[in-house]
């Protein structure tokens, strides 16, 4: 019988596996519609990096010439 143990476990682990595999449960989306990936899509189209921005480009240009000094000066 121990003889046959090897064979038997690695037959239990493909027969639960495969039924595991055929009969698990359908994967749903959220109650929302959607998911966290979605979430964060349009979140980069906001955003712009200070070096794209011209607006602050602008800025530091004009800050070289000397015409703003600092910025957090009211």
């Amino acid at each position: 019988m121990l003889r046959y143990l090897p064979f038997l476990l690695v037959m239990a682990l493909l027969v639960y596996s495969s039924a595991w595999l055929f009969t698990g449960r359908t994967r749903r989306g959220p109650a929302s519609g959607s998911t966290p990936a979605e979430w964060h899509r349009d979140a980069a189209a906001d955003w712009v990096a200070p070096d794209d921005n011209p607006e602050f480009l602008k800025s530091l240009d004009e800050r070289a010439r000397g015409g703003d000094d600092d910025p957090r000066q009211d």
